[in-house]
């Protein structure tokens, strides 16, 4: 089974962000630090729009 993340952001709701299992798909790249020190990265499997989805 194959399943898509069409907003996955930083991935913050999955417990495992690595699954293999899952398409990660997003509009942006992006890797940022956050004002407490935190590393914030987006960086989907798919640069895409869910209104335009390449699939």
């Amino acid at each position: 089974m194959k399943i898509l993340d069409a907003c996955c952001g930083s991935r913050m709701f999955w417990f495992d962000r690595t699954n293999k299992n899952v398409t990660f798909m997003d509009n942006r790249e992006l890797e940022t630090e956050l004002c407490d020190g935190r590393k914030l990265v987006v960086k989907p499997d798919v640069v895409a729009d869910f209104r335009s989805m390449p699939f």
